[in-house]
């Protein structure tokens, strides 16, 4: 098997890898055109997400013994195929998202040294004021993939999905460009690159990755309402856990129950915001209002004592006091008792009640969506504390209450 492609770079050739504390790679550019000749795979029906498995003949390969190996039942790769559409609706102009635009890291390949050879060759002209070179694959198993295999499988099913109707994709071009890092490593040598990679490498948290999407339908649409409320009561400002996905220090919710909420809220037609940002400002501002809505109108009981679940215990607790120390140390000291304090009280309130509980702040969130295009929407938040919490002495939502699982009137 050979392949020629254009090189950029041979980084760090000069080196001796076996005394050197950093291996040599090249940097070249491949094509999706190109790319999808180089992988070969066949997309068969699984009821698992991994439907990809790569042909005999593909000059790109995957060691699953290095990779993250494959479908015990079909063989499979265990490539999620939820991730390789993303990356090809994103290539051919046709995501859900906001101003959505790909961006992609290099593409990792591996031609080990016991079955191929590269070759850097100079393919400008000589009187040329440039120099141009190619680097020369030639492989006798094939391009070893230690990392970027669903970079790969989502440019080639945009190359494919393109290819069928041209016209439908103006935004793609077969000929976009890709680079691409080539090591010539033994195999040993590359699975330490896939662990490197991979496991050495801290993720991006599923909190941290919803508190930075912003392209998205519902991010969009969370960036306008946390804007909207930060010039406002700031009920969300500092009030949402970003870091993990527990509700353990002081705040009313976490990202990602707080992006499925408004899902919850409004559903398909938050798709609308795309087309029409005006409509992201109406849905944040009957977000907004229905929070503070919830945080006027409810109430509850925590032993004796009557609260408002949908409180902001930063702002209450722990800012509440100005401090005007400069020393670090000294700060930390003045904020620490507050932040145990609002911590305390926030644990307090889930450990006897779950109105503000993960489950029951989307439902409330699906509930607000049901009832918006009502002509009095906000006074459903009336009806619960009349009818459910004043009732039951504000203690409707806790287990101690034997109704909480009965159905109510609302004539």
């Amino acid at each position: 098997m050979n392949i020629n492609i254009k090189l950029l770079k041979h980084l760090n050739s000069s080196t001796d890898e076996n005394k050197s504390s950093l291996m040599p790679k090249y940097i070249a550019v491949v094509s999706a055109e190109n790319l999808n000749t180089y992988l070969k795979y066949e997309k068969i029906k699984s009821k698992n997400k991994n439907p990809f498995k790569i042909k005999t003949d593909s000059i790109i390969k995957i060691d699953s013994e290095i990779q993250r190996g494959l479908d015990q039942e079909t063989k499979a790769l265990l490539q999620e195929k939820s991730k390789v559409e993303e990356i090809k609706e994103v290539l051919l102009g046709v995501s859900e998202g906001v101003r959505q635009k790909a961006f992609l890291g290099c593409l990792i390949w591996n031609v080990r040294k016991n079955s191929g050879t590269l070759k850097k060759r100079k393919v400008s002209p000589e009187d040329s004021k440039f120099e141009e070179y190619e680097l020369a694959i030639d492989t006798t198993e094939g391009i070893y993939l230690p990392d970027s295999a669903h970079r790969h499988l989502g440019i080639c099913e945009a190359v494919i999905e393109y290819s069928k109707n041209p016209e439908k994709y103006p935004d793609f071009n077969p000929n976009f460009e890709f680079p691409v890092e080539i090591y010539h490593l033994n195999p040993n040598q590359e699975r330490d690159l896939f662990l490197e990679l991979n496991s050495k490498q801290k993720k991006v948290t599923a909190a941290k990755r919803l508190q930075i999407d912003s392209s998205s339908p519902a991010g969009f649409l969370k960036e306008v309402i946390l804007s909207k409320d930060k010039t406002e009561r700031g009920l969300f400002d500092e009030n949402i856990e970003v870091t993990t996905n527990t509700n353990d220090k002081h705040t009313l919710v976490t990202m990602a129950v707080f992006v499925a909420s408004i899902k919850e809220m409004f559903g398909s037609s938050i798709k609308s915001i795309i087309e029409n940002e005006s409509a992201a400002e109406e849905f944040a501002e009957y977000f907004k209002s229905y929070f503070y809505e919830l945080q006027d109108k409810i109430n509850v009981k925590v032993g004796s004592e009557e609260i408002k679940p949908f409180r902001n215990l930063y702002k209450e607790i722990i800012t509440k006091d100005e401090c005007d120390l400069t020393d670090e140390n000294d700060i930390n000291a003045f904020y620490a008792p507050k932040r145990e304090k609002a911590a305390r009280l926030n644990k307090e309130l889930r450990d006897v009640d779950i109105i503000v509980n993960n489950q029951m702040f989307k439902t409330l969130s699906f509930i607000g969506g049901l009832v918006k295009d009502f002509k009095n929407p906000l006074s459903i938040i009336d009806l619960i504390q009349r009818k459910l919490l004043l009732p039951s002495n504000g203690k409707y939502f806790q287990s101690a209450n034997p109704k909480i699982m009965q159905p109510f009137e609302v004539g």
